[in-house]
């Protein structure tokens, strides 16, 4: 199971069937190589990992909002960077 968002410019909505259209293109792509899955899947880890390593707060109150969301989702030990966790490839 997976979620996908996206946010689009004023532009990008003009181009919303393309994007939809190359989004399923890339799902068909990523069925012919699942081999290289578990190799992604650590590169995306390691990215999380950086990212989280390296993160901006910007104001208090949006940091704050994000931990009480976090205390909805995960366990007390991982409030502070739960959105980072990647539990593993399966």
């Amino acid at each position: 199971q997976f979620n996908i968002s996206f946010a689009l410019t004023d532009e990008g909505i003009q181009y919303n069937e393309e994007i939809v259209e190359m989004l399923f293109d890339y799902i068909a792509l990523i069925k012919q190589n699942t081999a290289s899955l578990p190799r992604l899947y650590q590169d995306k880890s390691t990215l999380m990992d950086i990212a989280c390593d390296n993160q901006e707060f910007g104001r208090m109150l949006d940091w704050v909002n994000s931990i009480s969301v976090n205390m909805q989702q995960y366990e007390e030990e991982v409030f502070l960077y739960g959105d980072y966790i990647m539990d593993g490839f399966s």
